[in-house]
């Protein structure tokens, strides 16, 4: 019975009140004290309306204004409306506001130096900037905002459509953020307080952007807040946000962004962030660096994107990229994941650990450019080596015990690396197409060669860069107070003409560094000789004759070895140290001068020892004659002029003396001699000695030729001398010939002749 006489009373409170709402703005008086009562201030009203909407009035508010208790505008906005809660009204006999919606506010949102955010409205907060030095006058602002804060929190419900929002930075300036058409909701219970919104930006700031938090605690005691929090932009264009900002030297004078994130806040810091961003068209410019101008380095990004979660420990913090994608210049980085923590152990000592899926080193480079964050000196050497490659499982391990002394810090770092290349600058070597693994620490390190599809250059020795096809082997290396040190055990390396194998240790300290290096090496060709020639340090006569002599051959058990002091005593003529490289040459071929006859089919040792060569062969041709001992050495290719000395043996038919002589530079001396002159039976024994300085200066030649049964036939078989038995001396002065049997004109005779001066 009970429940069916209130369910009466309250229908007919309803009806009631549905017949007198026309007649409501007769009791406009009335109605603005209870609306004042109700939300906590003093409300000015400038006309309203009433209708009734589901189970409630509404009530519609034209001109509002709301001041505090010492009537100071706190608030104004064109248009509101009150949604009445008729049932908690009765309930607890006063009025009880439901839904409280106001459109055409103008809000400055402020965050001072030290981070405190206020709230104001427009024209409050154009007053209050202490005009004339009037304390008074900032403090009254001060609580106006205070009060205006008070007042948006103790709503229950509350939306505001239509609205303007500056968003004030002191923090970062005082740069400020225009926002119209701003929409939210706020909701307050206790001291829980969720406000979202949304609102379409201006175009040269984007499209939209949307907002959701939620605070618990006492918002007069921001280190008790406890929030949660979302944020969305979607098409935002990031130059216009930053306002010319430019971290680390760099300026984004363009990009489009979409983004997600959601943080948390806790014990008066932030606790966690995560979301995902996405960013298209990029342009960074370069604000000015050192020597640079501003302006003359810039990099475009296609694309930048990926998911990101941040978050604090008691110990430090963490933070993890996933998904990462970059995207410039038509090449695009594999998805990869980045992480990095930092921590403060019991004792203080500070620990970071990081760890990256993929850099792409190129990219790397052209952002440290630019970055005022790199000085000039390794700006320019950037720019110089232009390092290139990718790295990929990169891991940082660094333990710093104090940041007042920096010499005990320890790190481990490792990473594997493909395709990765610098140019040689000055003296010192470059490379490309180089892959492996490497790990170092405060006390050495390790590098694995894997691969290596590319080119060394060693200017200072090579003339042109050396290709390798294949590359493998180990490095490893330790420094402490007494040096350093540097080995391999086992370095491969091959390519088309080559195959080398080496073992190498470098020590270095307070003294000039000393290398100690053995190699082994094949090669199927000659041919490409002239690539490996160490022209750095040998004479350009010197360098033009090797690569006219070696014509061909083949190279089996070479061999390097290389030790001594890396300075200006290499290669080591008259000081402690050797430098040496050997090999068989088997099938080759030396011209060893123009216009003399080439040695041939030679099985020979090559000796390259300090600035000198020294090739001897057991076996030749010359011509048609067998060479049976043969030696060439140029005992300084530093020389001025360098020399080249042959002396070698050779035998074979008579008739090839003839032909020697007639094809060698000898010719211009004894043609005379040699034409009309034949050959046709017996033997020859040739010693022959060449001075060859290489420049153009004239040939020392001192040959002897020792005759058995020969026939010669001389001006075209007038003359016959037959069965020779002697020994002939030639030179570049003349021919000699002191005693010889033969037979001439049918009788025995002794023949003794020379050339005529």
């Amino acid at each position: 019975m009970l429940v069916a006489v209130s369910i009466i009373v309250v229908a007919l409170l309803i009806s009631s009140a549905r017949l007198l709402l026309p007649y409501l703005d007769t009791y406009h008086q009335q109605v603005e004290a209870m609306i004042s009562d109700a939300v906590g201030a003093t409300v000015e009203v400038s006309s309203m309306e009433a209708a009734w909407h589901g189970a409630g009035p509404l009530l519609k508010l034209h001109g509002v204004r709301v001041l505090n208790d010492g009537g100071s505008e706190l608030l104004n906005f064109d248009h509101g409306s009150i949604g009445l809660n008729l049932l908690q009204s009765i309930r607890y006999r006063s009025l009880q506001i439901g839904n409280l919606v106001v459109s055409g506010v103008k809000l400055i949102i402020t965050r001072d130096e030290a981070g405190k955010i206020s709230v104001a409205g427009l024209e409050a907060g154009a007053a209050g900037t202490g005009d004339n030095g009037d304390e008074a006058l900032a403090q009254r602002q001060a609580d106006n905002q205070q009060a205006l804060l008070h007042w948006l929190l103790i709503q229950p419900r509350m939306a505001i459509e239509s609205s303007e929002v500056t968003w004030r930075d002191l923090k970062q300036g005082g740069r400020e953020l225009h926002f119209s058409n701003i929409a939210f909701k706020l909701r307050n219970q206790g001291n829980r307080h969720q406000l979202d919104g949304a609102a379409e930006l201006p175009t040269h700031f984007g499209r939209t952007f949307s907002f959701a938090i939620d605070i618990n605690g006492d918002l007069q005691a921001q280190q008790e807040w406890r929030v949660q929090g979302y944020i969305e932009g979607a098409g935002l264009q990031l130059a216009p946000w930053l306002e010319e900002q430019a971290p680390a030297g760099v300026r984004v004078d363009k990009g489009l962004v979409e983004t997600r994130l959601w943080f948390e806040w806790r014990d008066a810091a932030l606790q966690r962030v995560e979301g995902d961003f996405s960013l298209q068209q990029l342009l960074l410019t370069s604000v000015g660096n050192g020597d640079q101008p501003a302006g003359e380095q810039s990099m475009n990004v296609d694309l930048l994107s990926g998911e990101y979660a941040w978050k604090r420990s008691a110990a430090g913090w963490a933070l993890s990229v996933d998904h990462f994608l970059l995207g410039r210049e038509s090449r695009m980085w594999p998805p990869s994941r980045f992480s990095v923590a930092t921590s403060t152990e019991a004792d203080g000592a500070q620990v970071v650990e990081a760890k990256l899926g993929y850099i792409d080193i190129d990219d790397l480079n052209a952002l440290l450019q630019m970055s005022d964050q790199v000085d000039e000196r390794l700006r320019q050497q950037l720019l110089a080596f232009a390092p290139t490659g990718e790295l990929r499982e990169g891991y940082l391990h660094y333990w710093d015990p104090s940041r007042d002394n920096k010499q005990d810090y320890r790190y481990t770092l490792s990473s594997r690396f493909d395709g990765v290349g610098i140019n040689a600058v000055g003296k010192l070597p470059g490379l490309n197409g180089l892959g492996g693994h490497l790990r170092l620490d405060n006390s050495g390190g390790y590098l694995a060669l894997k691969q290596m599809s590319g080119e060394i250059e060693i200017p200072a020795l090579f003339r042109s860069p050396l290709t390798v096809t294949a590359l493998a082997g180990e490095l490893y290396w330790q420094s402490g107070e007494g040096g350093w040190r540097v080995e391999s055990r086992a370095l491969n390396v091959e390519n088309g003409d080559l195959e080398l194998s080496l073992e190498l240790a470098l020590t270095g300290g307070s003294s000039t560094p000393e290398i100690a290096l053995l190699a082994t090496f094949d090669a199927p060709s000659v041919a490409n000789i002239s690539h490996y020639l160490p022209v750095g340090i040998m004479s350009a006569a010197s360098v033009e004759w090797l690569d006219r002599a070696i014509v061909g051959g083949n190279v089996s058990a070479g061999q390097v070895v290389f030790y001594g002091p890396l300075d200006h005593r290499f290669p080591y003529e008259e000081s402690p140290g050797l430098f040496d490289i050997r090999f068989n040459l088997t099938d080759g071929i030396l011209d060893y001068a123009p216009g003399w006859p080439r040695l041939e089919e030679m099985e020979a040792e090559v000796i390259f020892a300090g600035s000198g060569m020294q090739i001897n062969a057991v076996a030749a041709k010359i011509l048609d004659a067998d060479v049976t001992q043969v030696s060439a050495r140029i005992r300084s290719f530093r020389a001025h002029p360098a020399l080249l000395e042959i002396d070698g043996q050779a035998q074979g038919h008579a008739r090839e003396t003839l032909n020697f002589l007639r094809r060698s530079p000898l010719n211009a001396r004894f043609g005379a001699f040699t034409e009309g002159a034949e050959v046709t039976a017996g033997r020859s024994e040739l010693d022959l000695s060449l001075q060859l300085p290489l420049a153009k200066l004239p040939a020392k030649v001192n040959g002897l030729v020792r005759f058995e049964g020969a026939d010669f036939y001389l001006a075209e078989r007038a003359v016959d001398i037959l069965d020779v038995n002697g020994e002939l001396h030639f030179s570049e002065t003349g021919i000699e010939v002191r005693q010889a049997q033969a037979r001439l004109l049918g009788m025995d005779s002794v023949l003794r002749a020379a050339t005529l001066p």
